[in-house]
């Protein structure tokens, strides 16, 4: 039956076909006309503004890093890269960026409608995923999910060796390197991203790092060079470690304490120094008083 009328069975599902068509196209539509007017107004401007301030902040990490000349020879930095497009429907992250940094009004119609493609394409994706897993999830949060630009971008590391040219810095060869390069590797973006943060806070935030077991099996020259560079963003920091003193040519000053406990006593003793860039000497309970 169809509409009060007997019909044959090609007959129906000839007129299913083209109902069904129908709704598509409807909810295509819809579709472009709910990303046209959301991502044409504000919510484009306000992922412009957010992908503009990663991108300095980036740029800003990527400075500090390139800027720490270690005696290893060894310098690093980051990039932050647009991924590339999944499907065929798609955009890579950076075409999609640079549409949606275009004025509304500056927009065609074909700009709309690469738009339009591409997040229906991600919606598509998300809900064949949420199917296949049997995950239960509004729309909503699919679209959250997908409108969310960090995961349009990947952060890659590189470094650079004196002499030689700059390359990705891959887990391989993260294997290759000496102890001393390790560390670096892993201390030296940990700092950077951490002094980002300060710089972004008020200009009377203290800068705190604390460290367990500081550079452990990192020989000397790396680690004066690991406090070069705690000393160049201005850290306070505090360290603990069974061998490390501190008393570095690249640190101008550090009070120092020096944990004992005999026989496994009951009791801490503690000796107090004092390091002033070129010599580290004790305090006594009289120069404390």
């Amino acid at each position: 039956m169809a509409e009060g009328r007997k019909i044959g069975i090609s007959a129906l599902y000839n007129r299913l076909e083209k109902e069904i068509e129908v709704q598509r196209e409807l909810i295509k539509e819809s579709d472009r006309k709910l990303f046209e007017e959301v991502l044409g107004q504000t919510l484009a401007l306000e992922i412009s503004n957010k992908i503009y301030q990663c991108e300095n902040w980036v740029k800003n990490i990527d400075k500090m890093m390139r800027s720490m000349n270690t005696s290893s020879g060894l310098s690093l930095g980051l990039a932050w890269v647009s991924r590339k497009a999944e499907t065929e429907g798609e955009m890579d992250s950076g075409e999609l960026v640079e549409l949606l940094k275009k004025d509304a009004r500056e927009r065609k119609d074909e700009d709309f409608e690469k738009i339009s493609t591409h997040f229906s394409s991600r919606i598509k994706q998300a809900r064949k995923s949420m199917e296949d897993s049997g995950r239960q999830q509004s729309l909503h949060s699919a679209i959250s999910e997908i409108l969310d630009y960090r995961k349009w971008f990947d952060f890659q590391m590189y470094y650079l060796k004196t002499g030689e040219r700059k390359r990705e810095l891959t887990n391989k060869v993260f294997s290759q390197f000496s102890g001393g390069e390790k560390a670096m590797s892993m201390y030296v973006p940990l700092f950077c991203a951490v002094a980002a943060k300060y710089d972004a806070a008020q200009s009377d935030a203290p800068r705190i790092i604390s460290l367990d077991e500081a550079f452990a099996g990192v020989d000397d020259r790396n680690i004066g060079d690991m406090f070069r560079l705690m000393v160049s963003f201005k850290f306070n920091f505090i360290i603990n470690s069974q061998a490390l003193w501190g008393d570095y040519d690249t640190v101008p000053r550090l009070a120092i304490y020096d944990l004992h406990r005999p026989n496994n006593a009951k009791y801490v003793a503690v000796v107090r120094y004092v390091w002033n860039g070129r010599h580290r000497e004790i305090v006594t309970d009289k120069e404390v008083s």
